[in-house]
């Protein structure tokens, strides 16, 4: 179960990352 949970966990971080990365993209050019 802990090891679905940090799974799960890492797969958000890296999610959160690119959304981040993909809202900065239209910011920086506008």
């Amino acid at each position: 179960m802990s090891d679905v949970q940090e799974y799960i966990g890492d797969g958000l971080e890296r999610f959160t990352e690119e959304i981040f990365e993909f809202l900065r993209i239209p910011s920086v050019s506008a």
